[in-house]
């Protein structure tokens, strides 16, 4: 598991969070993992899809938590808005705003809410 922490520049890492986070709540249509459409902004909904890759949004409430579980594929997941705490394989890490981490292939991992907010996370897929 690999952390990016910030650049230096922590007005540069608000305005990059800033706006990923407005163009993501302009947008109307999302989709489920099952491939049916949601005209609400989701819990989780795909953003895009290609070939090698898809976008996630991932929604979780103060105090919610995925079930641990292994992906088949390599997950980058950056953190638009508040604060929690991803573990993997065992390990706990804090991220917040801005922060981001790398997952490796079959690394056990799953996120938990910690702060007062919504925890709202972009996740990268690599197929």
């Amino acid at each position: 598991m690999h952390l990016r922490k910030p650049a230096a520049d922590k007005d540069f890492s608000i305005s990059v969070a800033g706006f990923l986070h407005s163009k993501l709540l302009a947008m109307r249509t999302f989709y489920r993992e099952d491939e049916s459409m949601m005209n609400e902004v989701p819990n989780a909904g795909k953003l895009a899809e290609g070939t090698d890759y898809q976008i996630i949004r991932l929604i979780l409430k103060p105090g919610e938590a995925q079930v641990l579980h292994r992906n088949q594929r390599r997950v980058l997941f950056y953190v638009i808005n508040g604060k929690g705490v991803l573990q993997v394989d065992g390990r706990n890490f804090q991220l917040g705003m801005g922060d981001g981490a790398e997952v490796m292939t079959y690394e056990q991992r799953a996120w938990k809410n910690i702060g007062d907010e919504d925890l709202e996370l972009l996740v990268f897929k690599f197929l």
